[in-house]
């Protein structure tokens, strides 16, 4: 049976060479769906951990850039893969499924290879906490360190699509590692944070008591 398209999420497109209208109907099957899809539907994980697998071996990249390049979340690809920590997840959306299932090892081995416009790459960059040095950065992105050192400085205006998804999955993953330590940390209790007012009548109290001292003396 021939399924209608998804509708895909606004700003949240496949890439060119993901096969986005690809007919997916053999994901009926998996999931007991119906003929109308929707992005947010789910269908069961386990034939697609074999297939990431896979797709990762095959074409010759690290994980995280087959998941930007496919366009697949990072902690689905994580999942996927078996490197999260806890069970492997039993289901995971069926947008993401379908890239999995719409592009070739081959395809993205060749994709990654030509070249693009390297201001996603740049953008990522700026996004960082920290500015890595061009050796650090050539090592993160599997390049050259004159490639890594004109991508930092902004001179170099093309680069491997390779080397762009490295640099983006590197920028997702330090944000998602800043916002975990953020959300682990100890908050103050409400009661232990002082107002505005508290503190300047304490400012103000400790400045005459200074003041006092200085005429004793």
């Amino acid at each position: 049976m021939t399924m209608a398209p998804i509708q895909e999420e606004p700003g949240n497109e496949p890439p060119p060479w993901v096969e986005a209208d690809r007919d997916d109907g053999g994901l009926d099957g998996l999931d007991g769906a119906t003929a109308v899809l929707d992005p947010h539907d789910w269908v069961q994980a386990a034939p697609f951990r074999a297939m990431a697998h896979r797709l990762v071996a095959d074409s010759e990249l690290n994980w995280q850039a087959v998941a930007i390049g496919t366009n697949i979340p990072l902690r689905t690809m994580r999942s996927l893969l078996g490197l999260s920590a806890g069970r492997p997840p039993r289901r995971i959306r069926r947008v993401d499924a379908r890239r999995l299932m719409a592009v070739t090892a081959q395809t993205l081995k060749s994709v990654a290879g030509t070249h693009g416009d390297a201001i996603p790459a740049r953008l990522a960059l700026l996004d960082l906490p920290f500015y890595p040095s061009p050796t650090v950065l050539a090592r993160i992105a599997s390049t050259d360190v004159g490639t890594a050192a004109g991508l930092l400085n902004g001179w170099i205006e093309r680069c491997p699509l390779g080397v762009i998804w490295r640099i983006q999955a590197f920028a997702q993953e330090q944000h998602a590692a800043m916002t975990a330590d953020y959300l682990a940390s100890p908050r103050p209790r409400q009661e232990d944070i002082a107002c505005p007012e508290c503190l300047l009548a304490e400012a103000q109290a400790h400045a005459e008591h200074e003041d006092c001292l200085a005429l004793a003396a």
